[in-house]
């Protein structure tokens, strides 16, 4: 199978969903973003959101040999909560609300009270209750 980087950078969220729209015809696409966490008593935590993108146009034995190596992918990549969809579906799946309420919803104890998805306007969530 063939690997090639598409794109890097500190721009979060926004910078992998247009990485994706750029890159979809005929490739699968593998992302991980690192998502800051903070809380009002000072906490701040890294989180991560996995992501696999189909793109669109393949032939069927690349798909096919895709989805064996998804469980590589996941070795090596570390993550919190991961989104598995089309690469027609960036925007849907990759919005800062929707992945808020994920990382909530993904268990423990310590609740932050906001994510910072690398644009500078974080989701506030206000759940610590400090």
């Amino acid at each position: 199978w063939y690997q090639r980087r598409v794109h890097g950078g500190n721009n979060g969220l926004e910078g992998i969903s247009a990485a994706v729209s750029a890159n979809t015809e005929g490739k699968n696409l593998v992302a991980c973003l690192r998502v800051i966490t903070r809380d009002n008593a000072g906490s701040v935590r890294n989180k991560y959101v996995f992501s696999l993108f189909r793109g669109t146009g393949m032939k069927f034995l690349i798909k096919a040999n895709f989805g064996s190596r998804i469980s590589d992918f996941e070795d090596i990549f570390p993550q919190d909560i991961k989104v598995d969809a089309d690469s027609t579906d960036v925007e849907a799946e990759m919005d800062k609300e929707k992945l808020a309420k994920s990382f909530l919803s993904s268990g423990g104890a310590h609740k932050p009270d906001s994510y910072d998805f690398g644009d500078g306007e974080p989701v506030e969530t206000n759940r610590s209750g400090v």
